[in-house]
């Protein structure tokens, strides 16, 4: 089989115009393997009920390769019915309601199988891709590869959701059968691909392919700086959450601010992203901090990048559930920036190894909040201490497709 003959299908609910994180792997998958040979055509769901929207990640892709079924689940139903935009939970804080099994998104099942179905036929597929969340994508996988016996990827964006089985679900009959349907797709899968190192080792195997950054985010940072000269600004790219707390930030600033009060008034924080407001200034007047950040709320990612483009530092954090790490999507957007990041995260975790991978970002678990300070202060001082990081696009979405493509190729070859 030559490169340019292999087609793919990538089963993938959630897709722009849908907006925040859990989009930007597929839309990955959907651009660039192009580049390498490996056509993909996409499944998604027609319009939904969605916190977010985001219609600029639409431009400029090929419209006809992306194909959307209609479904019955609750965020469907509801747009079909008028709404036009829900709330959005804290999947920290998920619990399935007794009706999952496994997700209420399984509504959509019927109609992209049945679509699947349609495009394998009419375009010559060579591999199928499902993408979770939500897990209820694999069992189309799961019945695609039974139908048709072509290779199928089971691709993990999370543990399950942002959590494992066993912290989702209430119910000891919910867990149950989601144990059993993970292990039939960690068993029939011909492939399993995982975010991080976290997913592979709960499913017990796979290929571990990172998330990237859209090449042209490289782009979006290099606006001009938008602070004065007397100002240090910390950018935070992204929601806040449970999971992506904002909390550990502040801790870090006090202890800089109580060592050298003069600096509180240098320090700027913007955020653009999702949050609860509420609890995020509650957090910040907690700290002394009120008067020092920005909430921009969420923005289009071209607009969110660039509003942080004059920042001199930028914040991520993720919290450890149980020895359990996730590792968001955005630390890939914030280090092609070339700018100093502070990540704090356990120290196994894959952020802390990547982002401790250049001498320039300050590295600190949850318990390191002094020596996170006082690199934090010489910063301060220093803005233009640390060097930038050299090579950017290794970070990148064409990188993450080359990967993804070799292992299409070699699946293809072993079937």
């Amino acid at each position: 089989m030559s490169d340019a003959t292999i087609k793919v299908l990538l089963v993938a609910y959630h897709f722009p115009p849908l907006g925040l994180g859990g989009v930007g792997r597929a839309l990955a998958l959907f651009k660039y393997p192009g580049q390498f040979g490996v056509k993909v055509f996409v499944l998604t769901v027609k319009d939904i009920v969605y916190p977010e929207y985001d219609h600029s990640l639409l431009k400029g892709l090929d419209s006809s390769r992306v194909i959307r079924s209609g479904s019955c689940d609750p965020s469907r139903l509801m747009h079909l019915f008028g709404v036009r935009k829900g709330p959005r939970s804290d999947m920290g804080d998920f619990s399935a309601g007794i009706l999952c099994r496994p997700d209420y998104k399984r509504g959509w099942n019927p109609f992209a199988y049945h679509k699947a179905c349609s495009i394998i036929k009419n375009h010559g597929i060579d591999c199928i891709i499902t993408t979770s969340p939500p897990p209820s994508s694999h069992l189309i996988g799961l019945k695609l590869r039974d139908k048709y016996r072509l290779p199928w990827i089971a691709d993990f964006r999370d543990l399950w959701y942002s959590l494992p089985i066993e912290k989702v679900y209430k119910y000891r009959g919910q867990v149950e059968y989601a144990r059993k349907l993970k292990k039939s797709v960690v068993d029939t899968a011909d492939e399993i691909v995982g975010v991080n190192k976290s997913i592979l080792s709960y499913l017990g195997r796979g290929e571990l392919i990172y998330n990237a950054a859209d090449d042209g985010v490289i782009d979006f940072w290099k606006n001009e700086p938008q602070t004065g000269e007397d100002n240090f600004l910390i950018g935070i790219l992204g929601s806040i959450s449970r999971l992506t707390p904002i909390e550990p930030l502040f801790k870090i600033l006090r202890a800089v601010i109580e060592k050298d009060a003069t600096l509180k008034d240098k320090i700027r924080i913007m955020h653009a992203g999702k949050c609860n407001s509420e609890e995020v200034m509650a957090a910040a007047c907690k700290y002394g901090l009120a008067d020092n950040i920005t909430l921009h709320g969420y923005l289009p990612k071209q607009t969110a990048i660039q509003s942080l483009a004059g920042a001199n530092l930028l914040y991520i954090a993720v919290q450890d559930i149980e020895n359990y790490h996730i590792l968001p999507g955005r630390i890939f957007d914030m280090l092609v920036s070339g700018k100093p990041i502070l990540a704090v995260a356990h120290p196994d975790s894959d952020l802390a190894g990547i982002a401790g991978n250049h001498p320039k970002n300050i590295v600190a678990d949850y318990d390191d909040i002094d020596m996170a300070g006082e690199r934090l202060a010489s910063l301060i001082d220093n803005p233009g201490e640390f060097s930038e990081i050299g090579d950017v696009r290794q970070y990148t979405a064409s990188v993450m497709a080359h990967k993804y493509a070799a292992v299409i190729r070699r699946v293809i070859e072993n079937k």
